[in-house]
């Protein structure tokens, strides 16, 4: 894993000669291709970070820029412990990410060794992140959510939900596989032999056998190599 600080692309100059912007052109051509992976360090972080990864491992270049978004500071009248106190929370971030992911990536081989950077930024999270990707011209972003339903979600708002609208890139929502409680569509019965008998004995004129010729109510399907079998010849073909 790498961390600190990643070679940055060339700047295209500006119409009055100062450095501008990197432009997407040079980024992809410096073989650099930035995801913002944003991480809360909740339950969710875990499932953004493994799907960051397996983003990683698909395409050369790609630097993963692990983003934690703090609250706004407080404006008004603030004393000197106060402005100490939001100094230290916004210096230890860059730290805590880079430890957190190593301790993560350690303990699961399956993450691999991501090339890392860094970013902490404040105020609300969706606009943040959203103008992170701008800043870097991210390809993709990666975010959690915590599936709330209901009076709960309708009160909290989805911070998933405003990032896909603020964000200009693609928006990869990560969460767990869980398939609890639900109940797969049943699959309908396959064609019985006796039908499949009255099909290639009628070259597909007749469908049904005496007993499925019946009104039923569950579903029969049947496979068009069921009508007709291979070597046969189908009504139309030439």
């Amino acid at each position: 894993m790498t961390g600190g600080r990643q070679r940055c692309p060339s700047r295209s100059p500006s119409p009055d000669g100062r450095p501008g912007r990197p432009t997407q052109e040079r980024i992809m051509s410096d073989e650099l291709v930035p995801i913002v992976v944003a991480i809360d360090f909740d339950d969710t972080a875990d499932d953004v970070l493994r799907e960051a990864c397996r983003m990683s491992g698909w395409r050369r270049g790609v630097v993963l820029h692990l983003a934690h978004v703090l609250p706004a500071l407080h404006g008004g009248q603030q004393t000197l412990g106060s402005i100490r106190d939001e100094t230290e929370k916004l210096e230890s971030v860059p730290a805590r990410l880079l430890s957190w992911v190593r301790e993560r990536c350690a303990a699961d081989a399956t993450l691999g060794n991501p090339r890392v950077v860094t970013h902490v930024r404040t105020g609300a999270p969706a606009e943040a992140l959203a103008q992170l990707c701008v800043d870097i011209s991210a390809q993709l972003l990666v975010v959690g959510t915590h599936q709330r339903t209901g009076m709960k979600r309708l009160a909290l708002g989805s911070v998933a939900e405003q990032i896909i609208r603020h964000a200009r890139c693609p928006v990869l929502v990560a969460h767990p596989i869980n398939y609890a409680g639900l109940v797969p569509t049943p699959h309908p019965d396959p064609v019985c032999s006796q039908c499949a008998a009255v099909r290639a004995s009628s070259n597909g004129a007749q469908q049904w056998c005496e007993q499925h010729s019946q009104p039923h109510l569950r579903l029969h399907v049947y496979e068009p190599a069921d009508v007709f079998p291979v070597g046969t010849e189908r009504p139309g073909s030439i």
